[in-house]
């Protein structure tokens, strides 16, 4: 991997991750009345649009390094699973554990309290304490809720080390099928349309870890190629794909520009990794998997306080810079309890962060 790709990899780590939390923020599907505010919808789609990139990158990403080396013998790939256990599985079990303790605690103070978790801990089954680290939708049989384990944005985490665990028989795929292995990400694409989902298994995560894990196998730098494309080339394609997402182009070329949007966002960052004054930011990089583990937290309580704030603001355009608010303060929150718990508690800060410190 060159110098220019990793550089583009490091700066695409924080601005995702806060995509990430900006899709938790999303406070529309809990006040559907705010869809018949034209402006603010219209605006609110536009970056919703924009930040639902970031799961396929990330794992985009994930498959890029996980082949980094171009080869994969046993020795490589027990390494590897042996760091992806240590960085993903035991983190994944710690904050599904501290997330239930302290929705507990909360249930038994609060009467009535169901916080995520929407069944009352007194009345669960031996076999639901067991669900809470795959699937939560088995303990409370509501379809509202997601199949997931009970930190629901590690449904990510669930389907990588699902993928890293498979990686050999991806492997064998690329270095037989060669150039032609490329058709079948693509053809998950556009035949599946993201519809395959259960716990640990997910059409974007085939789709995205396996374009990731194939480039990087083939040796082909996405950076260096996506770099020549002018800048303003791609914010150009950007806003324009955004905009037919928007307005809701039918089938395949709603696809299409989907992908386009993906790919664009990644000619961005490929423009500014080249460039000397873009500069990363070790620090908040280190952050990004405990923020991405505590931020619902954050984001929830903020949807609901947001049920006041929305009957007070009238205005369209101050309505979005709220949503733009909330996003931010949920960003911050998260940071501030990264650097409160990195100060106080380094060694259990370092392993609730995959040993990313």
């Amino acid at each position: 991997m060159t110098e220019l790709s990793s550089r583009v990899i490091s700066s695409l780590r924080f601005p995702m991750i806060a995509a990430v939390i900006a899709i938790h923020c999303n406070f529309v599907i809990y006040y559907p009345e705010l869809q018949q505010k034209d402006l603010f919808y219209f605006l609110f789609d536009l970056t919703e649009t924009l930040i639902c990139v970031s799961v396929p990158i990330f794992f985009f990403i994930s498959g890029y390094l996980f082949f980094k080396e171009g080869t994969l013998d046993y020795d490589l790939y027990k390494k590897k699973i042996t760091k992806r256990v240590h960085s993903l599985v035991i983190p994944y079990i710690l904050w599904n554990a501290i997330y239930f303790v302290i929705i507990a605690i909360l249930q038994l103070a609060i009467p009535g309290f169901m916080f995520i978790l929407h069944k009352s801990i007194l009345l669960f089954s031996w076999q639901d304490y067991l669900w809470i680290f795959w699937d939560i939708s088995k303990i409370t049989h509501l379809p509202s809720d997601q199949a997931s384990c009970l930190v629901g944005a590690f449904w990510f985490l669930q389907c990588l080390f699902l993928m890293c665990l498979i990686s050999p028989i991806l492997y064998v795929f690329i270095k037989y099928l060669k150039k032609a292995f490329i058709i079948i990400p693509l053809s998950i694409f556009f035949f599946f349309n993201f519809g395959l989902f259960a716990p640990g298994i997910n059409s974007e995560a085939i789709i995205f870890f396996s374009i990731g894990a194939y480039l990087s196998m083939m040796k082909i730098d996405f950076a260096y190629y996506l770099q020549r494309i002018p800048l303003w080339l791609s914010l150009v394609i950007m806003i324009l794909m955004m905009l037919c997402i928007v307005y809701d182009c039918n089938g395949y070329i709603n696809l299409l520009c989907t992908l386009l949007l993906q790919i664009s966002v990644l000619c961005i960052f490929s423009n500014l990794g080249k460039r000397t004054y873009w500069m990363n930011n070790n620090y908040l990089i280190g952050s990004i998997f405990f923020i991405f583990a505590i931020h619902r937290m954050f984001t929830a309580t903020l949807i609901r306080i947001s049920g006041k704030v929305i009957g007070i603001l009238d205005n369209d355009v101050l309505l979005y810079f709220y949503y733009l608010l909330v996003i931010a303060i949920a960003i911050l929150m998260s940071l501030l309890s990264y650097h409160v718990m990195l100060r106080l508690f380094p060694r259990l800060t370092n392993l609730l962060n995959g040993n990313r410190l």
